[in-house]
């Protein structure tokens, strides 16, 4: 749950659940190489693939879900240090 971002609909009393993607340039920006940032965000891809999202072979997407990346790291990404980029 710790993944996702809660964000109240004022006018409407609601919340919604905001997943949180990332792409190469978010990891370039977090301090990884541009290759290490494009090998992590094709290991999400295989991942997500595996997991039965077919979306996610395709060559054109570049973003994947924060969590993802964080289950292949091993740790967890900041989410100070996306926010200013996403």
């Amino acid at each position: 749950m710790e993944n996702f971002v809660i964000i109240q609909i004022l006018s409407e009393r609601k919340y919604i659940k905001v997943m949180l993607f990332i792409d190469k340039n978010d990891l370039v920006k977090c301090g990884f190489g541009p290759y290490q940032a494009y090998m992590l965000i094709k290991q999400a891809k295989a991942i997500m693939v595996q997991r039965g999202f077919v979306y996610y072979n395709s060559n054109g997407v570049g973003r994947v879900p924060k969590e993802v990346v964080e289950e292949i790291l091993g740790t967890k990404l900041s989410i100070e240090s996306v926010a200013g980029i996403a």
